[in-house]
């Protein structure tokens, strides 16, 4: 264990800020991914899933990576050990169409080639690499097995329905730096695997970032949109645990995290392949204390690497690039750039309108403690009663005007940043599908190299045990190849599914929020009309 890691592992039991993060800010919540799957390299995407055997021709939908490795010492340690007793569960055949795809424009040179050390090279693999590469492959077997056995098309089941989640009466739980809040959650559903159709458990917050830890490490690889959870705020949470009785900004701060839980859960439960994941149906079903999730701890050790992985995998988006031969993802790409331009933007302007809202409040009540004083020394009864009666109305107009603003915050401005973490989701989806790509590449660029070498063998005459084992070796590559084309195809039809599904619910969404802003709108204008109009005899009443 490295010098950082022991220091960072010290820090494990201190819980800071109900175990917040201060190194993420509000907008990096889409990017937190399980440190199991982060750390997936692109190598380990192939799996040894049975029952996956379709094949086609068509491979044109397979776009070119332009930065797949050629030094023939990382193609070499791409070999993956096929682990022949694994009692694993088979899957099923996968329906889209796959084939292997081979780069057809590779020459093989005879010149300056080494036949003597390369099948030494080929067959010494280092059996730490085959230990990383079995662990990787049954992560990403495992989520793929998932992925086939929840098919596509109950994406379209309407599992909202019949389901419906509420967050009610937060509690703190001890006193100082170690309190923590918990909330009530009550769930009442129709739908046949949870156990009862009406449930009510107890959670803190990092139960809730520990079911996405849990959520995203088996269903991201898949190529699924998992909407991503509130954001922490450190500050907030620092606020409520030093406090010694309820404020009325503690107050404020838990209401708002209570309607961001409550709407974080709802939008799982509304995808019928999430809500039916055994770890979701825990978490609302299971009446006990959920296990710790540590790695949701900003200073343990998980945590630190979670920050070093969050910057490789930035720098890695950074530089792939990669030459999209299929229009839908390319045209898709393009648009969710815009859009998420547009709604930052948007976000931005219903921030400084709510910054708006609070100064117009705040003035106000200083307009209306200054018409209170002017009342107690007018000497005309009449005039001093009428500015009495402006006084409260400005009160009440204060009252107003601060509701005003919470509904820019619950109908608009909490809209659009739950949008902003679904487009991060959907751009993590979206790197999962280039991460498959380029380790097809990287495996045919091996599978071509074998081809190549067992020429060479052939042309200079080499020994029949030295070729059979490159011809072992091709056949392994070769079906590598197919399956990581089947996991391509696989999570980009995925992707497709789940766009479609992200962008009718944005207009759902959208469209009811609307409705309630605009209702919350009217209402406003109408109570403001009434204090105005009960003001006017007041003022007509004034005598001269």
């Amino acid at each position: 264990m490295s010098d950082l890691e022991k220091t960072a592992s010290n820090f494990n039991d201190i819980e800071l800020s109900d175990e917040e993060d201060l190194f993420v800010s509000s907008y990096e919540v889409a990017e937190k991914k399980s440190q199991d799957i982060v750390e997936i390299k692109s190598h380990s995407i192939v799996t040894d899933i049975s029952g996956m055997n379709g094949t086609s021709d068509d491979s044109s939908n397979v776009p070119h990576s332009t930065n797949v490795q050629n030094d023939s010492n990382h193609l070499s340690n791409i070999v993956f050990s096929e682990d022949k007793d694994s009692d694993s569960k088979e899957t099923d055949k996968i329906a889209s169409k796959s084939t292997p795809f081979i780069e057809k424009n590779e020459t093989t040179s005879l010149q300056n080639v080494n036949l003597e050390s390369e099948p030494e090279a080929l067959s010494q693999q280092n059996p730490k690499d085959f230990d990383q590469s079995d662990r990787d492959c049954n992560d990403v077997e495992e989520s793929t097995r998932i992925s086939s056995e929840q098919k596509i098309p109950n994406l379209n089941s309407d599992s909202a329905s019949q389901i419906s989640i509420s967050i009610s009466d937060p509690q703190k739980i001890g006193e100082g730096i170690g309190s923590y809040m918990v909330y009530s959650i009550t769930t009442r559903t129709s739908l046949p695997y949870f156990s009862r159709q009406s449930m009510t458990v107890t959670r803190r917050f990092s139960d809730f970032l520990g079911l996405h830890s849990k959520l995203i490490s088996k269903h991201g690889p898949c190529g699924r949109i998992v909407p991503p959870p509130p954001a922490k705020s450190a500050f907030g949470t620092a606020k409520v645990k030093m406090s010694k009785e309820d404020s009325l900004q503690c107050a404020d701060f838990l209401e708002k995290r209570r309607l961001a839980l409550e709407r974080y859960l709802q939008r799982n439960a509304e995808h019928p392949i999430l809500c039916a994941d055994p770890n979701f149906r825990e978490f609302l079903e299971l009446n006990a204390e959920l296990p710790r999730s540590t790695s949701t701890s900003a200073l343990s050790s998980a945590g630190v690497k979670r920050i070093f992985t969050l910057v490789g995998d930035t720098v890695q988006k950074i530089t792939s690039r990669m030459e999209e031969s299929d229009p839908w993802f390319e045209t898709k790409q393009q648009q969710i750039d815009i859009l998420d331009n547009q709604i930052r933007k948007l976000n931005s302007s219903v921030e400084s309108l709510i910054g708006h809202r609070k100064e117009l409040t705040f003035c106000l009540n200083q307009l209306s403690k200054s018409t209170a004083l002017i009342s107690h020394d007018e000497p005309n009864v009449s005039l001093s009663c009428a500015l009495s009666h402006l006084a409260s109305t400005h009160e009440k107009i204060e009252k107003l005007s601060e509701d005003l603003g919470n509904n820019d915050f619950i109908f608009l401005a909490e809209l659009l940043r739950d949008h902003i973490g679904l487009i991060g989701a959907i751009k993590e989806a979206f790197h999962e599908r280039i991460k498959c790509i380029h380790n097809l590449h990287s495996l045919e660029q091996s599978l071509n190299r074998k081809k190549e070498f067992k020429a060479k063998l052939e042309l200079t005459s080499r020994s029949e045990p030295r070729i059979s084992q490159i011809e072992e070796e091709i056949s392994e590559y070769e079906g590598k190849v197919s399956k990581a084309n089947e996991i391509f195809h696989l999570v980009s039809q995925n992707i497709k599914q789940e766009f479609e599904r992200f962008d009718l619910n944005r207009v759902k969404d959208f469209r009811n929020s609307f409705v309630k802003y605009i209702e919350a709108i009217l209402a406003h204008q109408e109570s403001l009309i009434d204090i105005w109009e009960a003001f006017l005899p007041e003022a007509k009443a004034i005598s001269i």
